[in-house]
């Protein structure tokens, strides 16, 4: 094996290719002659870091407390074996392997100086090989795919002497390939199964499985419980694979609440997964370390990475592992092929962005929509059953926002800001194509009315921009303001003013609709009177009239027309979102009285609104209980 310099790395940083990386980077390197496994970290009493690499002849032992200089000062030979996994219990390192000779147990103590060690078979027990071990808050080993048994779990107390464990009971139902355990219950990766199981460990003597589940590959890797212990991620081992999120709150329903690809398209290969308070850090093979935001473990956005590998796609290549746990903050990653990687580290919160899409004509949840913030790579993603979308991106900024579904009109929201740690949310709806596309706002309101401030609403048209009309009915000054959606937050009002607001659509086209009717309010204060709603444009519409109003069941639109013309009658609900389409037709001039059948609309205020040419009539309407 060799180091490369202080001198050499910072000769390769500045000549090689940049690997891609993301709020990570490279603070030093050290390489081996051979393949590399599996790594974990140490830190003593005295402020030094370790790293404990599971090289391919032995335990190398790294000190990585000056991160750009990694000097290797004690090495501990084992079975030469491409598979070294190793765990830390006080000051003692535990190491397995899938050659033999045993766990190989290291004391740490006298570090940077020789170490001592033993070998540890458990006597009759017989342990020659393990793939991979966790040790629990209680100083309990857990030795994965052994070959004692069918390669279930050994459980090894490590309290009473931790250079010669006891054995105090094995878990038999099936390989296991990894696990994790806290609070005496145990979650394994039953790679084979494609499954990992939830078990009663308080007995080591007698497990009990409490709950099963699938993963999405049917190849379960590893295992990490999230710090609150809500939330299961899972990797599978497999081309294209996933890391999974899974709600454990409920073990009776077990449930997986998203699943995450550091790039999509590339079969790549989850690794290893460890939980870092809000995010997850992940040894992603031939993608490197990937760090994932997941204080929403129902949207999992990714955040950080730094490619350690010069590999791409499938292949089990590349990173095996990382280890977040360090003091300094620093990552520690194994590369199979590059080598030992200390990383420096920027814990970003990912700038979060849902929403719902709805039907614009009758409100239905809309399912499949595919939703992409532009620009912002691996950030599609489709809505659910219920018209629900979560997605993210790790840089702030301001985005365009698309919508899209065969037979709507495609609509992109621009303008949207979305901030890190921010949860920015875009609640829209989509137009059959056979509806025109963008056109006058309606269905104004103002709610969230006070003295000094108020939230302004219209109906959410297909449109770039809108451009507001607001003014002061009191002083007359009217002021021009835009919004990217169809609501404004309005400030600065004076207490007992009456205000009005109008509005027109900026089409995706570059057209502009016109201006919509204005719409009148009170700004609040005691004793002020309430709100209005005015009667709107005049034109070739006259006399519109709604009655009874407050309604319970039906009501009945009177309304002129001077000559001909087309008219479209809708009912939407406070939103603008339309509930009910009333009458779509040519109608000959003359008086016109349509009835309305409202049973199915829940209680509450309603807008009648009437369209013919350019001309809008609006009329609120209360359904009452």
């Amino acid at each position: 094996m060799k180091k490369i310099s202080h001198l050499l790395l910072l000769l390769f940083m500045l000549t090689a290719p940049a690997l891609a990386q993301q709020n990570m980077s490279l603070l030093g390197k050290y390489t081996y002659s051979n393949d590399i496994g599996s790594l974990w970290g140490y830190a003593d009493g005295n402020g030094n870091e370790y790293a404990l690499v599971g090289a391919y002849n032995g335990l190398s032992i790294v000190n990585v407390t000056v991160p750009t200089n990694p000097v290797q000062v004690q090495f501990v030979p084992t079975s030469n074996s491409y598979w070294h996994e190793v765990k830390t219990w006080s000051h003692y390192a535990y190491v397995v392997n899938e050659t033999g000779g045993g766990l190989l147990i290291v004391d740490l103590s006298n570090l940077p100086n020789a170490v001592s060690y033993v070998n540890w078979t458990g006597g009759s027990l017989g342990l020659s090989t393990g793939h991979t071990l966790f040790i629990d808050e209680d100083g309990i080993a857990y030795i994965n795919g052994s070959n004692v048994g069918v390669g279930g779990v050994l459980f090894l107390n490590l309290n009473t002497n931790p250079m010669n464990p006891t054995h105090i009971g094995t878990y038999t139902n099936g390989y296991v390939h990894d696990c994790f355990a806290r609070n005496d219950t145990m979650w394994t990766a039953q790679i084979y199964s494609g499954q990992f199981k939830v078990v009663n460990v308080a007995n080591k003597a007698a497990p009990v499985v409490l709950a099963s589940q699938s993963t999405p590959g049917n190849f379960t890797h590893n295992t990490a419980l999230s710090d609150n212990g809500k939330y299961l991620f899972t990797t599978d081992e497999v081309n294209n694979s996933y890391i999974a999120s899974y709600n454990v709150s409920n073990l009776g329903n077990i449930s997986e609440v998203d699943r995450f690809q550091a790039n999509p398209g590339t079969n790549s290969i989850a690794h290893n997964v460890h939980v870092k308070g809000n995010f997850l850090v992940n040894g992603y093979y031939r993608d490197g370390v990937i760090i994932t935001d997941a204080r929403d473990p129902t949207n999992l956005i990714k955040v950080g990475s730094y490619d350690t590998s010069p590999l791409s796609g499938s292949g089990y290549n590349g990173c095996w592992d990382t280890y977040p746990y360090l003091p300094s903050g620093n990552i520690i990653a194994a590369d199979i092929e590059e080598g030992l990687f200390v990383l420096g580290v920027n814990y970003v919160q990912a700038a979060l962005l849902n929403g719902k899409v709805t039907d614009y004509t009758g409100g239905a949840n809309l399912n499949g929509v595919s939703v992409a913030i532009v620009g912002a790579n691996n950030t599609t993603v489709t809505t659910d059953l219920s018209g629900n979308y979560k997605t993210g991106y790790a840089t702030a900024g301001t985005y365009s926002v698309t919508f899209t579904k065969s037979g709507y009109h495609t609509k992109t929201i621009t303008g949207v800001v979305l901030g890190n740690g921010v949860n920015t949310v875009i609640n829209t709806s989509l137009k059959k194509t056979t509806l025109s596309q963008c056109v006058i706002p309606v269905g104004l309101f103002a709610d969230n009315v006070t003295a000094t401030s108020a939230t302004l609403h219209w109906s959410d048209e297909y449109a770039s921009l809108y451009t507001v009309k607001f003014k002061n009915n009191a002083t007359g000054v009217t002021q021009t303001l835009t919004s990217p959606v169809n609501s404004l937050a309005v400030t600065g009002l004076s207490g007992c003013i009456s205000y009005k607001f109008r509005v027109k659509a900026k089409c995706n086209s570059g057209a502009n609709t016109n201006f919509s009717a204005w719409y009148t309010f009170n700004s609040g204060g005691l004793g002020c009177k309430e709100n209005d709603v005015p009667m709107v444009v005049t034109g070739e519409v006259e006399e519109m009239m709604v009655y009874p109003n407050p309604f319970s069941q039906a009501f009945d639109i009177s309304f002129s027309l001077e000559e001909a013309a087309p008219v479209l009658l809708t009912i939407t609900d406070v939103s603008g979102r339309i509930v009910k389409t009333v009458a779509d037709e040519s109608l000959a001039s003359g008086k016109h009285l349509l009835h309305v059948d409202a049973s199915q609309l829940g209680a509450g205020f309603y807008f009648c609104v009437l369209r013919s040419g350019d001309q809008v009539e609006m009329k609120k309407v209360v359904k009452s209980e």
